[in-house]
């Protein structure tokens, strides 16, 4: 028996996967927020990945340089119903779970993005910066 999207799992993304910790607003933890032309999206960082939050947009499209895997993944988030058709921008209508943050930003700006100097804190500081200081 065929198993759709079965091929996602093979290239890393986790969309079919549920979240198994606790829910996102139950913990402190450290939001970063990506912006791209009008979509806005808030983000952190788990013991499973990357999690993009329920309520964030992403752009709708996808450029050429895109990797196919990214432009297969968005799809399924889309015919998945995680994202939903808001306007210009797609919306995130649940948490979304990525295996890295490069992945989410990817996905949000719709071309492929260094997702550890793109996500920020309200302050300013990348993702890549946090990590940096808490290997220190």
């Amino acid at each position: 028996m065929n198993k759709p999207f079965g091929a996602l799992g093979v290239l890393g993304h986790r969309v079919l996967d549920p979240l198994t910790s606790p829910s996102l607003t139950s913990e402190p933890q450290v939001r970063f927020t990506s912006t791209v032309k009008d979509a806005k999206a808030v983000g952190t960082v788990t013991d499973e990945g990357f999690v993009v939050v329920k309520g964030s947009t992403a752009q709708r499209g996808t450029t050429d340089t895109m990797t196919p895997g990214y432009v297969a993944f968005k799809k399924e988030l889309i015919a998945s119903g995680k994202l939903a058709d808001n306007g210009g921008l797609l919306l995130f209508t649940d948490d979304v779970l990525f295996n890295s943050p490069s992945a989410a930003a990817t996905v949000v700006y719709g071309n492929n993005a260094n997702g550890r100097a793109l996500w920020k804190t309200d302050d300013g500081r990348t993702l890549k910066e946090i990590e940096g200081s808490e290997a220190s």
